[in-house]
């Protein structure tokens, strides 16, 4: 599956993760600021491994064919 196709699966679970953690009593003490940084490092740190799965794999086809 490319990564185009996964990006809306992978979108709609971390909203569904994301929906549950909200529903914690715990994480309605948070401030808003705190979530918004929390969403934004989740968000770089999964762009960046897609982005060096996909460069990997596409080194790797280079260097196989």
């Amino acid at each position: 599956m490319s990564l185009r196709r996964s990006a809306p699966v992978y979108l709609v679970l971390g909203l569904f993760a994301f929906g549950n953690a909200s529903r914690n009593p715990r994480f309605a003490s948070f401030h808003a600021v705190d979530v918004v940084q929390l969403l934004v490092s989740g968000i770089c740190f999964g762009l960046a491994l897609a982005l060096l799965i996909t460069r990997f794999r596409t080194n790797a086809v280079k260097t196989d064919g």
